[in-house]
This record gives C-alpha cells, structure tokens and sequence, in this order.
C-alpha cells in the first residue's frame, strides 16, 4: 500500500515532470531551428491540468510583475481575443512559434502566410484528430480529409445554390417578423427591455436551418398556433400533400422535434466529450438529458433520412431547399447510375449504389445544422449590439435600407432583385464589420503531420521552414486588425480607446462600417442635423446619399471568417443570405437603443434634457463595450458567455417620448429613363454585340457598364454597372433570362436581364482582358476567352463556375468563341495565333486546331442549326467548316473585303451570314453559294473614313424584318433592312465621360433639345421627346469637352474645351458656325446671362475673358490664383478660385470683388438663380452654400448632403429649387424655402456626376431632371411634390 502511495504521489509526478522537460527541450529545438520567432509557456494553455488550476494561478499571473509577460498572456485559452493584435505588436513580428512541452503550435496573423497555408492543403492540411468528436452521428466533411474529404465535398456542395439561398431569404424573412413581433408585444412605439436577442438570434437560426436541412417548418412561440403540428410543439405541417410526410413525423418520441433538438445542441459538450460508457451510467441529469435528446434527435434524423429515401425512389423531389434531401441524392442512392468509387468499398456498408453511409448522410446533416446554427445567430446578435452603440451607422444602414427597398412592403422583398445591393451596401458592410470583429472562431487549426517534411512558408518577410507535427492556428482575430494589412486612420477617442491594449494608435478595434467602402461616399453619411439623443435617433425622418457598390479588398488572408483555400466555409452565401435578410427586416421598420434601466426610469428619461439623456446613454455604452470585451469567450464559437446587452426597439420617426415627427420631405425622385452611352470601340478590335432571343434587346459594353437596349426604341434601356473594371463584352443567355459579362481584369458576372440585374455568380477567368464569352443551348455552361496570362480561356458552370472543360490549343490571346446550340456540343475558338481550335463536350477537351487564316482570327461562329462555322480574321478571308467534326470546307468571298473583317453573324436560317469590315463595308453572304448577296458602304463614296471602319456586327434572330445592326469604329450603331440600300436608322452617342451639359430654357423655340459634351471632344444634341442623340455636324473638339453654356434666347450654345478653343453652336440646325476661337489658356468653364446674345465669358486656368461674336473684347489675368469655375447672370460674372475664394466681376471686368470666409475649400460648381439674387456655391468637400447677391450674406448653409466634390447646380425655372451633382454619385433637388427638404437620386452615374440640369417642359406637377456621368449615359429623373 505505502508502495502504491509512494507511486502516485513521487514517482508518478516525477516521471511526468521528467517528460515534460525533454519534450519541451525537444520542441524548443525545433521551434530554434526554424528561424520563427518563439515563445516557451510550460503549458498548452488547454491543457486540462492547468484548465483545472488556472482560476486559481491565472489571476496572480494577470498582475504585476507577471501582467505584461507574453508568457503570462499566452496561458489564458482566450489569450487571442483579450489580447488580440498586442501580442503580435509587442513581439514584433506577426508569425511566431508557442513551443510548450506537448507541442508547438505556429501562431500567424500575417495576411500573406494565412493564404498560403490555407490553399495549401496538401502541406497543411486541417487536424481531423481534433475533430474526431464531431463524429457523433457519423464521419462527415468537416472530420475528414484528403481524398475522403473530396469526396464529401463534391456529394455536399451541390446542396448550397441560388435555390437555396433564395428560399433561405424567404423563410428568414417570416421568422424576422415574428420575432421582432414577440420583442414588441404588442407594443407599437417601443418595446420594453429586451434581453433574450442572443438566444431569439439562436432559435431563428435553428429554424431556418431546420427548414433548409430536413423541410421542417418551425413557427415562432405563439406565432399561430392553430397551425401547430401535434408532432412537435412548434412544427407546422407541410402544406401541400408531396412534402408532407417530410414534415410530418410518424414514429414515436418521447420528445419533440424541436425539444429534442434543442436539448442536444444546449447539452451538447457531455456528448463531443464524454466516452459513451461514461456517458450510459453517469447519472448527473445535465448528462442524463444530453444522451437523451442525442438518442431522441438520431431517431428523428433516421426518420427523415428513411423519407428521404422513399420519396427519391418515388420521383417525388421536394420543390424548395432541403439540404438533407440533397445529400441523399447526392449520395447516389435510387441511382443506378453511380458506383462507389474502389478507395472506398473496403469496410462500407453502404449498397453497390450508394457513395455515403447513412450514418455519414447523417453525420453531414448535423454537422451543417450545428456549423450554420450558433455562428449566424452570433453574428445577428452582435450586430445589433454593435449597432445599439453606434447611432450614426445605425442611421445610415437605415437610410440605405430606405434606398433599396422604396417603402415596399417585405411581403414584396425580392431576392434576386433586393440581396445584392443589401450585400453591396450598408447592410453588407455592417455584416462585414461585425465578421472582422468577432469571427465565428478565433483560431482556425491546421498542421504539418508528423509523416511529413517540414514545410516552407514565407513568414515575416523571410523563407522558413516549419517543423513537422507543428499545430498552426490562423489567428483571424489578430488579422482582421493588423494594421500593416488594413487601411486605418487616427483613433476617433484617443484618450478613451476602443480596446485597453490593442491599437491604441489607430481606428481597427473601433466598429466602423463605413471603413469597407473604397471612398468617403458612405450610405446614408450627412451631417446630423439639430442634435439629438443617441437614446433615440428618430431614424425614420433621415434621408442621406448611397454608396459606392465596392468594397474595399485587404491583402488575401487578412479577412477570413469564413476561412479560406479549399476548405472555405460551403456555407458562406447561406449566412449572409440569413444574416442580412433579418437585419433588413429588423432596421426597416425599428431603430434599436441600449436600454438605460440601470440609472434611469422611462419617466425620469422623458425628463431629461438632450444632453443628461447623452449621459445616460454613455453609461449604457460603457457598460456595452465592457461586457463584450471582457466576457466573449470560446466553446464552440465565440459568444457572449455571461451578462446581456439590454436593449429596446423603437419604430421608426419616433422618439423614446412617443411622439411621432413629421417626414422631412414630401418631394420624391425616381428614374424616368436612361439614354444609353453608345458601346465601347478600339481601333483594330472587333467589338461584340449581342440580341436577346427575341430579337428585342441589345446587349453591349461601354467602359464600366453593359447597357441592354431595346432595338426599336433605342431611349429604352437599362444598365448593369457592378463590375470594378472597364467592361468589354455582353452575351444573352440562349433562355434570355440571363445575361454573361466580361471585363478587363478577366472576371465574368452572370446576372438576371428580366429584373432588377441582380448577379448570380462573378468568375475570375483569366488574369488579363476578357475578349468574348459564348453560352450553351442550355444556357447553363460558358466558355470565356481573352488575353490572359497562365491561360487564354475557361469554360465554367453559370451557375456556380465550377469548371466544365478545358480551353487549350492557343499560343497568344483568343478573340472569339462560339458554342453549338445542339448536341453532340461543339466549341470553336480563334486566336491571334492564326488558328481556329475546334473542341468536344462537354466537358469541352481539345479536338483538333485548323491554321487556314494567316492573319489574327476575329470572329467566329456556329450557324443556328449547327451545321456550319464560320471564321473570319485580319486577312480579309472568310472560312466555313463543318459544325460537328470541325474539317474545314471552303473559302468563301476571295478578295470582296479590302480590309480586315471584325464581326460576323448568322441568319435565323443557317443560311446566309453578314460580316462587318475595316474596308466600311457590311455584306450578306449565301452560304451555300459563296457569294455576297447584298453590301452597304458607309462614308463618303470613294472616301477613306476611320470612324467609318465597321467593327461589330449582329443579325437580330427572333425577327421577321431582316434587321441587321452594324456598329462603326465612332460607335454609332447603324440599322439595315435586307433588301435597301440606305440605313434605316443610325443611333449616335457618347462614348467617354459626359463632361457637359447645358438645357434650353421653356422660352426659347429650342426648349426640346439639351446639348451634352463628353471627354473625347464630342457634342451630341438630344432630342428630350424621342430620347435620341445626334452629334452636331462640322468639325467637333478634338479634346475633354469643359463646358457648354446656351444664349439667353436659346438661339446660341457655346463650348469650351481642352483644345483650348471657344466654339459657337446653332441650336436649331445642329451645327457649328464659324470657325473655333483660341482662347488664351485651358478653359475651366463658360457662362453667358447677358442681355447680349453674342457675349460669353471664358474662364481659363490664367483668367477670365469676355468674347463676343466669337471675338474677345476684355481680358483679365489672375497671377495669384487659377479660376475652376465660373458662372454669370444679366449683370456680372462670378468665377471660383483654387484660393478657396469667390470672385465677381461686372461683365465689363472693371468692379470686382473677392470673399474668402467660405470654409476653406475649393469652389467646383456656382449657379445664379434665374433672377440673379441668389447664388449658388458648391464646394470640393460636397458642401452648398447660397448667398444673396445683395448684400452677398448666406442665405443658406444647410445643402450639405454630398460627400464629394459638387460638380454642377442649376435652378428651376421658378428659382424655389435646385439640383446638384457630385462625385459621390449623387444627384439632390433641393428647397430654397424648406432648406432641409431634400431628396435624393442615389448611385445616378458610376464614377460620379459631372452635370445636372433642369427639363423645363412644363411648370406645375411633375418635373423632370437631367444627369449626365462618368458612365456616358444621360438620365432623366422624375422629381414630383414640387409647389
């Protein structure tokens, strides 16, 4: 016995002591010869022996002299989210090595090691033994690797698309509702404390994921009862009878369905970690109760999975989202088709046909349930606590919200139409920003397994190698506030800072949505009017600007809450879909505040002044920011392990007193018409252009945007404008629903042309320039080519971009693909490198490569029946081959084009082609024959003309009048009727910025037409009835357009460009008169408002000058400072000066004066109201100030809703309104006598507003504004409720 005792209590302490020291001499070895910085702790701190003694010693290492010891801090199990970016920032480096005596774990918050450690999966792979309790009911995706990983991966994943998501969007939509209900009560101003949004947060999830992972409806606590199932106390019954009996539940249970699960997943830590004989005898209840709902929740899961089963071999699929479902599918069972691959027939029970085990059918079931459960419901519920304690981004997410849903009722909430723009504005961003902060986990695991080499990395700028059996925690929470990774700018409280220890010099611990977008144009940014209580926002009466569509992109690695590489979260686009569909719900119609209970009453707040309330609401946010710093911690994700942030929901425009505020504004704007830029042309490039099935709609690039535009009645269209880079190329689907396009950097978004242009998928291709994309028959595949650098093509699934086929044959960039619309699917590609490359499928392989064209290859394409290619290149030559083998025929056409050919298309009938050529010719062509049929030659007989090279051509199908659309090298877009000999009709434009614009007054006779000038030197005349541009005739700019001003009479238009050249205009006739005047300098602008219809005023970057009849009369240099704008009315000019100040002058240049207390920035925009007694000023900062021209004071200083430079203002006819433009994307229309009023037109013009005018075609009622853009489109906006 003394024995035994001396054993346990010396010489077991002893040999473990001995252990440990040799192992961790071993370790410190290894972590030394790495090269990695390295930190030695005697502990793992999840070590379960200090586990079991840390409440005791870890608070006597938290104080002096141990407090700031990275040894101390490395011991606490949440040392990465107390310490967060310290410790990296202290160490000095943003990689290092713990060594403890049971092993070394790498620790990196370096954005560069994070994403190659995490897309080298074969080098690093995930841990699975520490994953081995997820196993519960069955191996799955996520206690897997390597090829049995794959395998689970490729049966999995199919279950996550846009099927899903959209059902998700609905269902969390419902269950929004209720819950929101429930917190108010039946209340209709504001609630009462709330503090069960975490667990409310976790019952939605758990709802959502049980409808989308078995087909169980779940309602809210007494959110209907009479529809409650009996086979659960909150399971409602299928609706119609082919899903019932997935919702319905036959077997017996001793629990329901929803206590069951939500027993197992609150008791589920006895069940990850308790063995199971330990588990069957142990009789504490806590353990007692988990093996109970464990047992009772398999039989619900084999329920199902037996339904599962029997309604797949019954062909009756559920229509809606059953992820479950999916898997079994998946799986192969009722398949007769699928075999289980050889690696895995070893042990398996599973039948010849099915790939999964049940077991693992279940095991991937639960793991989705528990993985999509806890971290959605975590992010909704800090999110609302984030916002609770910033106001101001609360306000904006709900001006945003505002923006896009347009008072429609959530009954009409559209996912494809609504999700993006959530996703891509405030909501997004709040999502985003919630996501840096607290990730679902703080660590995510890998290693490099002891059967393996070491491993080389890239760390702290230096090649190492990390040691195998070394543990590597990607420590995401230091990572998203790395800030030699993120942009950050000065802390905004730097005597109060966000965190004790972490950043303290900068803004990354701070909540700032508004960080995530690429400018300072923020959804929903103004400044705050009167002030107001941050108890109570009023948020209903907010109106603000939009924002910018793209986020900001950190290094690769520096943001990965949902991880990265390969084993990237599958449910990323389920979260978010969830997540932002309850927020939108929630901030619609709600504003949320921290609630004050704790120092005063609801009596005693309504008391109080604004700035006691402010008091108050401080202590709430302290309180706030305590609990969420001091008391996250985690078990299986990061959560809020004790105390509650109370809060209260208040409806929207009111206050904590009830009172409801009037609406700031009873005007409105909206969209009346978009008049689209002409598409985007290269001299020596072929351009392509694209028509819906239908033949209704065309389809083109043009710079960022692609515009689809209606073909018999040009002014109508619409405008896709997501992508990030200059466009070049836009193809209907075959099914006319969809539409593929392609841009500069390689990327090609799939995106809805029947709604609102919501995106279904965005594919990187290629590294380099996208030059044609072609959709299957079943408008289901895309191959993409271009100029790219590892690769010059990609084919890809629409839906999803998984890869169908391989693009090979090319030496140097592809021009065109075309893609048979029959089976057996065909494929053809052309190159610069001569060859035409023929290819199988799908999946599409090489087949065999034809070098019949000795020039570039420019265009190619199946005929309609698929019988026939045509190909036709630099070479002037035109090659048809045989649509199935790809075996060239003949050549056809020798020596009719004179130059080289740039488009082709077929004619409904396979029949006959058009080409489009350099030489300015357009030709039909009889295949068969081999002979051109028809040709038109634009320009001048005899004449070379460049802007006349045709370089795009489509023969519309879906017609019946032989229409075919050419396009020139100027971008005009010329209609022709097989059969005539002249166009039918040409569509002109813009191709680049429209930088100008100038309307004609309601008293003149030209009061129909508007004048706009674009960067590459063009003037276009638009007709405001037809909608229709024509360039005016004679000799245009040949530089940037600056501005355009019209003659008091209308009679005159006048132009100013960087030709450095004034040009006068007849307005009747369209054309230019006289020849142009030099002007002494680059012109910044040009104003007329002189009784004198002959005389303008010309600011250049030296002065100003007065011309008159095109003459110049008067000058006058400004030594000391640069004009930027100017503006005049009947009796003086007024210029703005990068002085920051104002300047008038009588127009005889002889009494002048200067103001310069304007607020210290530049003057970009002025305007005089049509009386000349007021004038308006806009500044480069987006701020606008009105002075009296009287007694010059300020009349009005509160237009301060832009967030970037204001770029033009006009007055209405009446002098009570104003419109203004800026680069924030803006347009606003404003009120002289409510100067608060306003309203906005948001995201008008990508890339900013340059102008904006007023169409003063009628005074009362309705009136429309004119916008014009960076995206070279004008736009026509409806503004009602003006008196």
């Amino acid at each position: 016995m003394q024995f035994i005792a001396l054993l346990i209590f010396f010489v077991a302490p002893l040999t473990y002591t001995l252990w440990t020291c040799a192992t961790l001499v071993r370790n410190v070895a290894l972590a030394k010869g790495s090269g990695i910085p390295y930190v030695v702790t005697p502990w793992n701190p999840l070590n379960p022996v200090w586990l079991i003694i840390r409440p005791f010693f870890l608070p006597l290492l938290q104080r002096p002299p141990f407090r700031d010891s990275l040894r101390a801090r490395l011991l606490s199990p949440d040392w990465s989210w107390t310490y967060q970016y310290t410790f990296f920032r202290e160490l000095g480096c943003d990689t290092f090595i713990h060594v403890t005596p049971a092993s070394n774990t790498l620790c990196t918050a370096e954005a560069s090691a994070i994403s190659e450690i995490a897309n080298r999966k074969m080098g690093f792979p995930k841990p699975t033994q520490l994953y081995r309790s997820l196993d519960i009911f069955g191996k799955n995706i996520v206690s897997s690797e390597g090829q049995m990983w794959r395998h689970h991966r490729k049966i999995v994943s199919p279950s996550f698309n846009e099927k899903t998501h959209r059902m998700v969007w609905f269902e969390s939509l419902r269950l929004a509702q209720d819950m929101v209900k429930s917190w108010m009560d039946g209340r209709t101003v504001s609630s009462s404390t709330v503090t069960s949004v975490s667990g409310d947060a976790m019952r939605l999830t758990l709802y959502v994921i049980s409808y989308a992972g078995f087909g169980v409806t779940l309602l809210w606590p007494n959110a209907d009862k009479e529809k409650q199932s009996k086979t659960g106390e909150n399971l409602e019954s299928a609706s119609n009878a082919d899903t019932a009996t997935e919702t319905q539940f036959h077997d017996e249970h001793d629990m329901s369905y929803f206590q069951a699960l939500n027993s197992l997943l609150n008791n589920l830590i006895p069940i990850l970690l308790l063995p199971n004989f330990v588990l069957n005898h142990l009789p504490i209840e806590k353990v007692e109760l988990s093996r109970k709902s464990y047992i009772e929740w398999r039989k619900y899961l084999q329920e199902l999975l037996r339904d599962k089963k029997a309604n797949l071999g019954a062909k009756r699929e559920k229509d809606g989202m059953d992820l479950m479902g999916a898997l079994v599918k998946g799986a192969g069972i009722a398949d007769e088709s699928m075999r289980v691959p050889s690696y895995m027939e070893k042990g398996r029970t599973t039948t010849p046909k099915q790939l999964l085990t049940d077991d693992e059918i279940i095991g991937n079931a639960f793991l989705i349930l528990l993985a999509g459960h806890e971290t959605t419901a975590n992010s909704i519920h800090f999110a609302i606590d984030f916002l609770a304690m910033h106001p101001s981004s609360q306000r904006r997410l709900q001006v945003d919200l505002d923006r896009i849903f347009a008072g429609r009722p959530i009954s009409d909430w559209d996912y494809e139409r609504d999700f993006s723009p959530l996703f891509s504005g405030m909501a997004g961003a709040v999502l985003a920003e919630e996501l840096r902060h607290i990730p679902p986990v703080p660590n995510i695991p890998k290693w490099v397994p002891t059967t393996s080499a070491p491993q080389a990395l890239i760390v702290n700028g230096q090649k190492r190698f990390v040691p195998s059996g070394t543990y590597i925690y990607l420590v995401t929470l230091a990572a998203h506030r790395n800030p030699n990774q993120w942009p950050h700018g000065p802390p905004s409280d730097p005597a109060n800072p966000a965190h004790p220890t972490s950043n303290q010099d900068n803004d990354l611990e701070e909540f700032k949505p508004e960080r995530w977008f690429r400018s300072a144009n923020i959804p929903g940014t103004e400044p705050d009017e009167e002030g107001t209580a941050p108890v109570s926002d009023g948020a209903g009466t907010f109106t603000g600007t939009n924002m910018s569509s793209a986020f900001i992109r950190p290094p690769r690695g520096a943001y990965v809450p949902f991880s990265d590489g390969p084993r990237g979260c599958l449910g990323r686009r389920f979260a978010q879909v969830e997540a932002l569909a309850v927020l939108a719900v929630i901030f619609s119609q709600y504003s949320v505040e921290l609630a004050v209970d704790d120092w005063a009453t609801d009596t005693e707040v309504e008391k109080m002044s604004i700035e006691e309330r402010r008091v108050v609401w401080e202590k709430a946010r302290i309180q706030a920011k305590d609990l969420m710093h001091n008391h996250i911690s985690m078990i299986l994700s990061l959560q809020l392990r004790k105390g509650v942030v109370p809060v209260r929901f208040v409806q929207r425009g009111t206050s904590q007193d009830g009172k409801t505020h009037e609406a700031p504004s009873s005007m409105s704007i909206k969209a009346d018409a978009i008049w689209a830029a002409s598409p985007s042309t290269t001299r020596g490039q072929p351009t392509q252009l694209s028509s819906d099935p239908k033949g209704e709609r065309l389809a083109y690039a043009n710079n960022k945007s692609i515009f689809l535009r209606s073909i018999d009645n040009p002014a109508v269209s619409t405008q896709y404008s997501t992508h990030t880079t200059a466009t070049t190329v836009a193809r209907f689907s075959p099914s006319g629903y969809y539409v593929a396009s392609g841009d500069v950097a390689g990327t090609v978004r799939v995106w809805d042309c029947i709604g609102e242009g919501a995106t279904k998928g965005e594919y990187h291709i290629i590294s380099g320039r996208i030059n044609d994309l072609c959709w299957d028959g079943d408008s289901t595949r895309i191959i993409a080519v271009g100029d790219g650098k590892e690769k010059y093509g990609h084919c890809i699934t629409a839906d999803s971009g998984n890869t169908v086929g391989e693009i090979s044959g090319h030496s140097s960039q592809i021009n065109a693909v075309s893609i048979r619309q029959q089976r057996p699917l065909r494929a053809a590609t052309g190159g610069d490198d001569t060859s035409l490359v023929f290819y199988h499928g799908a999946p599409f392989k090489f087949n065999t490569s034809s070098r019949k064209h000795n020039r570039f290859v420019y265009g190619v394409a199946f005929s309609p029946d698929g019988a026939n290619i045509v190909s036709v290149g630099a070479d002037k030559q035109i090659w048809l081959y045989d649509g199935r083998t790809g075996e060239p025929k003949n050549e056809i056409g020798v020596g009719e084009h004179k130059g080289s050919i740039f488009g082709v298309s077929w004619a409904k009938d396979s029949k006959r082609f058009v080409t489009s050529s350099a030489d300015q010719t357009i030709k039909i062509w009889d295949a068969e024959a081999g002979k051109a049929v028809q040709t038109w030659r634009m320009g001048d007989e005899g004449a070379v003309s460049v802007p006349d090279h045709q370089v795009g051509v489509v023969w519309p199908a879906g017609r019946s009048d032989g229409l075919i659309i050419s396009l020139n090298l100027n971008g005009d877009l010329i209609y022709l009727n097989e059969g005539t000999q002249t166009p039918q009709r040409i569509v002109q434009g813009h191709q680049k910025n429209i930088t100008s614009l100038a309307t004609i007054t309601s008293g003149s006779d030209n009061h129909q037409t508007f004048f706009t000038g674009s960067s590459e030197g063009r003037i276009c005349a638009w007709d405001i009835t037809l909608g229709r541009a024509e360039i005016v005739d004679g000799d245009n700019h040949s530089n940037y357009v600056s501005a355009i001003t019209t003659s008091h009479s209308g009679k005159r238009v006048y132009s100013v460009a960087w030709d450095d050249s004034l040009r006068s205009i007849d307005a009747a006739a369209k054309t230019f008169t006289g020849s142009s005047t030099k002007t002494d300098g680059q012109p910044r602008g040009v104003a007329s408002g002189s009784d004198d219809e002959l005389a303008v005023a010309v600011a250049t970057h030296k002065g100003v000058s007065i011309y008159r009849d095109s003459q110049q009369i008067k000058n006058l240099p400004f030594p000391t400072f640069s004009p930027t704008t100017i503006a005049a009315s009947s009796s003086m000019v007024a210029l703005g000066g990068d002085d920051s100040s104002l300047h008038t002058a009588t127009w005889d240049l002889e009494q002048r004066r200067q103001f310069t207390e304007l607020g210290g920035s530049t003057i970009s925009a002025l305007a005089f109201s049509p009386d000349g007694q007021m004038l308006a000023a806009g500044f480069a900062s987006g701020k606008i100030s009105v002075f009296e021209t009287k007694g010059w004071e300020i009349a009005i200083s509160r237009w301060s809703a832009h967030t970037g430079r204001v770029t033009g203002i006009r007055w209405d006819k009446g002098g009570k309104y104003a419109v203004s433009g800026g680069l924030d994307t803006n347009v606003f229309v404003w009120s002289v006598e409510k100067p608060g009023m306003r309203v906005v037109a948001s995201n008008a013009h990508k890339d900013g507003v340059n102008n904006v005018g007023w169409l003063e075609e009628q005074t009362d009622g309705p009136r429309r504004v004119v916008s014009v853009g960076g995206d070279a489109s004008v736009k026509i906006w409806r503004v009602e409720g003006l008196s």
